[in-house]
């Protein structure tokens, strides 16, 4: 009887369904006591399940990764056969560099293998993914860290994770998401800390590529910027260098932003351009160009070329189209400036091609003409103005 009863046992064991095995988990540490960080640990299993510190004696903080990140670090796995038998120490005597780790495992069994420096190009690859990844979380607790006791440290972080998500260096940008959203959110703080933000936020979000044009005048106090945004929006602030930003949606002229786009794509997005050594300059333009990661900078007080010089000079024409309806609005209602004065600076400013859309002006000026209101010399002036503007309407091709 208990003979049969043994064996009963046994077929029913036999019959339950075995445990699942845990997803493979594939480890890297770097142990380097003369740098910073010193210490690196990350943990990825196959799920996507994954753990990060920064010290040995810390206790591991988990997060997420997404499938393609998995499927690469496994796929660089793979081809170094799951470091079973593997040596990667390069045959050079090399200066020490600190030790790294890969480790695999799996169903009970583990295999690893150590280096200092190697030359294979796999496991340079799957290094530099895992202090990528070790990067960003380091970024991440920083900024975390900051939001919660130090909120005017949050500007040097924002900048440094700016830099890296630039030189694509940044593993799956998307989980700084909810800590930019946090900050460009919070009116307790700084407002150039929130800019930056909520612009990294929207660019980490997958936001259509924008081209920037700034202009700084110290000695006029004047700061101008256009953006310019796929596929046709357009804004536009014209302010003190004392005062806040106050970008605001504006109306380019569609011809202005096409002639733009097109000296963009000459200008290959700006790419190679350097930045100007002397940022400190009287008067000093900054471009700029981002589409994704993608972050191009061009800085400079003379233009380098004749592409840009050309960029500069449509952003005068818009920085002035703007600047002379304002005062011609001004004026008509009696305020600022006799419009006279406005009128004969208009005539000064057309001459010299110093507007994008002069005939945005045209219904305007004609109203002044035909108005009894306003005395005999201004409607004149108003009237040469027109002609002037007819006229070079009909020159034009």
């Amino acid at each position: 009887m208990r003979a049969r009863i043994i064996v009963l046992l046994l077929a029913l064991a036999a019959a339950q369904p075995t445990p699942s095995a845990e997803p493979a988990l594939l480890t890297f540490t770097k142990v380097f006591e003369d740098s910073a960080p010193n210490y690196i640990y990350v943990a990825v299993r196959e799920t996507g399940r994954a753990f990060y510190k920064g010290q040995p004696e810390e206790e591991p903080r988990e997060f997420q990764l997404s499938s393609g990140t998995v499927s690469r670090l496994f796929g660089f796995a793979a081809s170094l056969g799951y470091f079973r038998d593997l040596a990667l120490e390069s045959r050079y005597r090399v200066a020490y560099m600190g030790k790294k780790t890969f480790t695999y495992e799996q169903g009970g069994q583990k295999s690893s293998v150590s280096f200092n420096y190697t030359e294979n190009e796999d496991a340079k690859e799957l290094q530099r993914w895992f202090e990528a990844i070790a990067r960003g979380r380091y970024l991440y607790e920083q900024l975390e860290a900051r939001l919660r006791y130090d909120r005017l440290g949050i500007i040097p972080v924002i900048r440094e994770l700016e830099r890296d998500f630039n030189s694509g260096q940044i593993v799956d940008p998307q989980q700084f998401a909810p800590l930019l959203q946090q900050v460009a959110q919070d009116p307790q703080i700084a407002r150039l800390a929130r800019t930056r933000a909520g612009e990294l936020l929207r660019r980490i979000q997958g936001a259509p590529p924008r081209f920037q044009l700034e202009l700084v005048e110290k000695p006029t106090g004047r700061y101008y910027r256009l953006v310019v945004d796929e596929p046709g929006g357009t804004a536009y602030e014209a302010r003190l260098l004392a005062e806040q930003p106050n970008l605001q949606p504006w109306r380019v002229p569609a011809p202005a932003v096409a002639r733009l786009r097109e000296l963009l794509q000459l200008a290959d997005n700006l790419r190679g351009l350097r930045a100007a050594d002397d940022e400190q300059a009287p008067v000093l333009y900054r471009f700029t160009y981002e589409s994704g990661a993608e972050h191009n900078l061009a800085v400079f007080v003379q233009p380098p070329n004749a592409i840009v010089a050309e960029m500069v000079h449509v952003f005068r024409q818009i920085i002035q189209q703007d600047f002379v309806e304002r005062r011609l609005a001004m004026a008509v209602k009696g305020e600022g400036e006799m419009l006279l004065v406005v009128l004969k600076d208009m005539e000064a400013v057309l001459a010299r091609d110093g507007v994008i859309a002069p005939q945005d002006f045209v219904p305007q000026l004609e109203a002044i003409v035909s108005d009894a209101n306003y005395d005999g010399v201004t409607r004149q002036q108003a009237e040469r103005v027109l002609a002037q503007l007819r006229g070079s309407s009909r020159s034009r091709p």
